[in-house]
């Protein structure tokens, strides 16, 4: 009996703290509540910007202490261009939980982004440092999910409102390509100094 009692007392808990979790819809696509800003290719920003040369599916994740929550999201792409489409550089992803953080407060979220069909930036990075690759600016944002004091069920999700920035995803510049600039930069402080 005391086992039973334990179990079904741990079992409300549990339940409970399942509901209490904060949770954020990964979209920047909200039409009551547009957020203006999408991910871009290099040169990009505010409302015009490039179109990202990426071969293949670019992906973003959304990342809290440093872990990616829930799974990536394509990023919605013109094939031609300039992004003008209405849903070029933007994505809309579904609700997700965020671990450790309680319904209604504010957590430190990043936004990373990756080409290619590695599932996370990290995955990518290792295994295409060829590839295109962005992160942006850390941003608080909100949760929703508050429980309904009468009813106990979780509220909707909080809008990912605190993603205000331009995300510019661009290639990273191999180590030779760097080593080269290096080169060069030295040869023309050389050539000045013996002038």
């Amino acid at each position: 009996m005391k086992r039973l009692t334990l179990l079904t007392a741990a079992f409300a808990l549990s339940t409970i703290g399942a509901f209490a979790q904060g949770t954020i819809t990964f979209a920047n696509v909200v039409t009551l509540n547009p957020i203006p800003y999408v991910v871009w290719g290099p040169g990009g920003g505010g409302s015009v910007g490039s179109r990202i040369a990426a071969a293949g599916d670019v992906k973003v994740g959304l990342y809290y202490q440093n872990a990616m929550v829930g799974a990536s999201v394509n990023i919605g792409r013109s094939s031609t261009g300039t992004i003008n489409a209405a849903f070029d550089g933007r994505f809309n992803g579904p609700g997700l939980t965020i671990p450790g953080l309680a319904a209604g407060q504010s957590g430190t979220f990043v936004v990373k982004a990756w080409s290619g069909s590695f599932t996370t930036y990290e995955l990518a990075l290792a295994g295409n440092p060829a590839g295109y690759f962005g992160v942006s600016d850390p941003f608080s944002n909100p949760t929703g999910g508050v429980p309904d004091p009468v009813t106990g069920v979780p509220g909707l999700p909080a809008s990912l409102t605190g993603f205000t920035q331009p995300l510019s995803v661009q290639p990273i510049p191999e180590p030779s390509t760097i080593a080269l600039a290096g080169l060069g930069l030295g040869a023309l402080l050389l050539i000045r100094r013996r002038k």
